[in-house]
């Protein structure tokens, strides 16, 4: 075997390594990760390219552009132990977490926009009217402050359709 093939299995192995423990730390944070609800403000839910979808707009995010932070990081949420409700509380000061505290990171993307990852939830063709009833995005938070979207629920936090 010639360095040429050695040096593409080898590049083809690492690919494959690195995306399954990706992979992997999604699943584990899916499963592991505390659940917590987010507020929704209105957004619009359709892509022509991309076929039906919510771009979701969390209402933290007027929260945020209060605060000014000044770069990308963690913020501090307050979760409500019943509904699991989580609010706004501070940027992160390095002040250690209280009770019913969580961190959430997030990315500022210019002086009004953040993200934390999990702004678009697609759904099958015709169900948005379905859809359209979120009130709350469901997410999985690691200890981290890393997120996953895992789902929309109603004003009564019942949880919309089905998760995969």
């Amino acid at each position: 075997m010639n360095y040429r093939n050695l040096i593409t299995w080898a590049t083809l192995a690492l690919i494959l390594v690195v995306a399954n423990v990706m992979v992997m730390q999604r699943e584990i944070l899916r499963a592991t990760g505390q659940i917590i609800l987010l507020e929704l403000a209105p957004a619009d839910p359709r892509s022509m390219l991309q076929g039906d979808y919510m771009r979701l707009n969390y209402s933290l995010f007027d929260d945020l552009r209060d605060a000014k932070p000044v770069q990308s990081g963690r913020i501090v949420l307050k979760v409500n132990p019943t509904t699991r409700v989580a609010k706004f509380l501070r940027v992160d000061n390095g002040a250690p977490l209280e009770k019913n505290e969580i961190y959430l990171n997030f990315i500022r993307l210019d002086w009004w926009s953040y993200t934390i990852g999990g702004e678009a939830f697609f759904f099958q063709e015709g169900q948005a009217d379905f859809y359209s009833q979120a009130k709350f995005a469901e997410l999985r938070v690691a200890a981290s402050g890393d997120s996953l979207l895992f789902g929309l629920r109603d004003e009564d936090l019942k949880l919309l359709g089905e998760t995969r």
